[in-house]
């Protein structure tokens, strides 16, 4: 049964999810009591900047606010425990805040190394400790496979510091294809030292590959993925919190963001941990809050990233196993549409969004920017 516009709710997570879904609760005519409770002290606000133009000098914290409408804001509050029965949230304190309708945006734990002297990058505290350090750092060294860590090694370039990234190879390929070998390609034109290894271990000041090889730096930064924070929330899905295709987890309850899961026809769980579907899942969340005749939430993916010089836009779900055809461009030069079944990508390769996502869905599609 839909929430009443008047009714109180509580959004758990300070994150795009959050933010996107207070906005979309005020313009679809909630007028009740709205809180957002986060437990990072900062207002939500973008976090892909941080491993890009933040490093860099690009951007100030104070360009990356999003807004929240009037939301109240209980900042630096960790919510421990969701009480679905007597409809409220516990904190730490012990407190607990009643509501009528509840959304859970708090996404998914970056993977912190125990060993000492390792940074990652998941919140601007992290961005701006890794920021000062590469102002000082002669070398770096990233471990790990996904977007963030070609980023990473980028920044640490553009920084002038000697840099080494170690990948598990076939990991990237695994879900983008041949963009993994575009990427890598990059990254050594930009004078990255690669190494490929299964497995690497974090002790003392660096690393060691499964192989045997020692690595060493002055900055040692991990980007080894993110985990569900199990036991806030009862779910049923032991990766994340299982929804319906309306965002719902029960009745007054709703989730949204990197924490959330879908199942597919074949039983399999599905995750899309993207800034793109956060914002949208959010809004799609809130929708389905308050109104019981909500649209099925159903987006084409849609994932970027940009390191070394090169943007790389990524729409629909590419088979890995098939090679894609190139629209346009050549991939010798880092500058290409590329189209499958159900999937495109831009390489160095302007393109709006939308029409990226028309060649996915084989729509036809003006190419020209």
């Amino acid at each position: 049964m839909a929430v009443p516009t008047h009714g109180r709710i509580v959004i758990v997570g300070g994150g795009p999810a959050a933010a996107a879904s207070a906005v979309a609760l005020r313009e679809i005519g909630h007028d009740g009591e709205l809180i957002v409770i986060s437990d990072e002290g900062l207002a939500p606000y973008s976090k892909p900047p941080l491993s890009k133009a933040f490093l860099t000098g690009g951007v100030r914290s104070a360009d990356l606010s999003l807004g929240t409408a009037d939301a109240e804001l209980r900042l630096g509050t960790r919510v421990s425990r969701v009480h679905f029965d007597s409809r409220s949230v516990e904190l730490d304190d012990k407190s607990l805040v009643p509501y009528d309708g509840l959304v859970l945006a708090m996404g998914m734990r970056v993977r912190r190394p125990a060993a000492t002297g390792v940074e990652v990058l998941a919140t601007m505290s992290d961005a701006t400790r890794v920021a000062n350090a590469l102002r000082t750092s002669r070398s770096v060294l990233v471990v790990g496979s996904g977007f963030l860590a070609y980023e990473l090694a980028s920044a640490a370039r553009t920084a002038g510091a000697e840099t080494t990234l170690v990948i598990k190879p076939g990991a990237l390929s695994a879900r983008y294809g041949v963009l993994e070998a575009i990427l890598t390609m990059q990254a050594e034109s930009a004078g990255v030292h690669l190494v490929r290894s299964t497995n690497c271990e974090f002790r003392n000041g660096g690393a060691t590959t499964a192989e045997g090889i020692r690595l060493e730096a002055d900055l040692v930064l991990a980007a080894i993925g993110s985990e569900f924070e199990r036991g806030i929330a009862p779910s049923d899905a032991s990766h994340g919190l299982l929804v319906d295709n309306r965002c719902r987890m029960r009745d007054g309850v709703v989730a949204a963001g990197d924490a959330t899961v879908t199942r597919l026809p074949n039983g399999l769980l599905r995750r899309d941990a993207t800034w793109t579907n956060a914002l949208l899942q959010g809004a799609a969340a809130a929708r389905a809050l308050l109104d019981d005749d909500a649209s099925p939430y159903s987006p084409m993916p849609y994932a970027w990233t940009e390191s070394f010089g090169l943007e790389v836009k990524v729409a629909g779900t590419p088979p890995v196993d098939v090679r894609p055809t190139v629209v346009d461009g050549t991939l010798d030069e880092a500058r290409a549409l590329l189209r499958w079944p159900g999937g495109a990508a831009a390489i160095g390769y302007r393109i709006p969004v939308s029409r990226l996502k028309a060649l996915a869905a084989d729509e036809p599609a003006t190419l020209d920017a």
